[in-house]
């Protein structure tokens, strides 16, 4: 369980993130959300769960193919941020969970295709994931201005 605690004199504005790309997590048995907004003083700062090769139905594409389960795994990162008029680039954080070890530079060279800022910090741990079909999966945390 993920806990976040926020005093504030001001407003917080406190949102549910979702994509088009996958669907929503309750729809097959799951009790999470796809990420968190928490805006605050100008600035939103996005919790994005762990993200993995999943589509709008709720079923891992691309089985046994890492190259092919991170290419959609940043598909569904890049879609949750974009709703919220964020991208790749206001990542602060993230961590990366790779099924086996000799997926590091296919996971490496799919994060710099899709534009994976190179001096985000990255915590890649080799760990299984929760659908045993999934090679990767990814969490990260993003900042930056309020949408208008």
């Amino acid at each position: 369980m993920d806990l976040y605690a926020l005093q504030a004199n001001d407003s917080v504005h406190i949102a549910p993130m979702n994509a088009k790309t996958m669907n929503e997590a309750p729809e097959y048995g799951s009790s999470f959300s796809r990420g968190m907004t928490v805006a605050h003083n100008g600035w939103t700062t996005a919790y994005v769960s762990g993200t993995a090769s999943i589509n709008d139905h709720g079923e891992v594409v691309h089985i046994g193919d890492i190259e092919g389960q991170a290419h959609r795994m940043f598909q569904n990162i890049e879609a949750l941020l974009s709703a919220q008029g964020a991208s790749l680039n206001d990542i602060v954080s993230a961590i990366t969970y790779l099924k086996h070890p000799e997926f590091l530079a296919p996971f490496n060279r799919v994060a710099q295709m899709r534009g994976l800022p190179a001096n985000v910090p990255n915590t890649i741990t080799l760990a299984d994931v929760c659908r045993p079909e999934w090679l990767c999966e990814i969490e990260v945390i993003a900042i930056f201005p309020n949408c208008a």
